[in-house]
């Protein structure tokens, strides 16, 4: 399991043989800055940059600009404003939601196109109790594949995976994933 390492140096090698400027397609991974945000960007990491956690005056600048942003996510996403927690990067949040899954559940699904940050804390989180489901030619996950899972420990798993698939932009069928998670009581 883990990362796909061999791939992964090939397709680097040939990076370096690229003639041109590339093209860059995998927005599901990462994107470049909204313009309108460098401004604000550059104000924080410049002149603002306190850790939030501190006692000094730029934690205290920085927790309060923490508190705004915290906020604000509350009022569009009509949530309270103590279920936001900020991650400093997308495997801390995908760590810690996986440390507090362990807790309550006794299986954790995820696919094989998972990002090897996924499965590897999985592994690690559930050993002999982290279950693979397969993908289709085009990236899709095998639904069949989740609903045997789902059959072999009914109540004890949770499925987590990613809507879109961040190799091929393959978007998921959502739905029928939530209903089949609903009907065999996973999370």
């Amino acid at each position: 399991m883990g990362c796909n390492c061999e791939i992964k140096k090939r397709l680097s090698l040939m990076a370096r043989e690229f003639q041109g400027d590339p093209v860059y397609l995998d927005y599901n991974a990462t994107t470049p800055t909204d313009p309108s945000l460098l401004g604000e960007l550059d104000r924080v990491l410049r002149r603002e940059w306190g850790n939030p956690a501190s006692i000094h005056i730029m934690g205290g600048e920085a927790s309060l600009r923490e508190d705004a942003a915290r906020a604000t996510a509350a009022r569009y996403f009509g949530k309270p404003q103590e279920s936001f927690l900020f991650c400093s990067s997308g495997c801390e949040g995908i760590s810690g939601i996986l440390s507090g899954t362990e807790a309550k559940h006794r299986r954790l699904i995820t696919t094989v196109a998972d990002h090897s940050v996924l499965t590897q804390s999985a592994q690690k989180l559930f050993p002999g109790r982290h279950l693979l489901a397969g993908i289709d030619g085009n990236g899709k996950i095998r639904i069949d594949g989740i609903a045997s899972y789902l059959n072999a420990y009914p109540g004890e798993c949770c499925l987590f995976y990613s809507p879109v698939n961040h190799e091929t932009g393959a978007r998921q069928d959502g739905a029928a994933l939530f209903n089949l998670a609903r009907e065999k009581n996973a999370l």
